[in-house]
């Protein structure tokens, strides 16, 4: 059985796409950054992102019943590091 630690660094050496998914409604504005998002069937047009439940901005998510999926570029690091820090909501944006 592989150690826990030694998948984490496997799986960080995979590419893939990086996004940033926010919410704006209600509840406030809240975001994160996602490299777990696909395509799930055009027809309608779905998306599967995956959430963290324990996450501190979830139940914002629930509340505000929207989502924006921002798919970033090489150029855009210091976004995504930017929504995956400890940064208040009002500092992400």
């Amino acid at each position: 059985m592989i150690e826990a630690s030694d998948f984490r660094n496997a799986m960080s050496l995979l590419s893939s796409a990086v996004s940033v998914v926010t919410t704006a409604g209600a509840s406030g504005r809240y975001g994160f950054t996602a490299s777990a998002v696909c395509s799930v069937t055009d027809t309608p047009p779905t998306l599967l992102v995956c959430m963290n439940q324990a996450s501190s901005s979830h139940a914002h998510f629930l509340e505000n019943k929207i989502l924006t999926v921002n798919v970033l570029g090489a150029d855009h690091q210091h976004i995504s590091q930017a929504f995956s820090s400890k940064l208040s909501p009002e500092q992400r944006f």
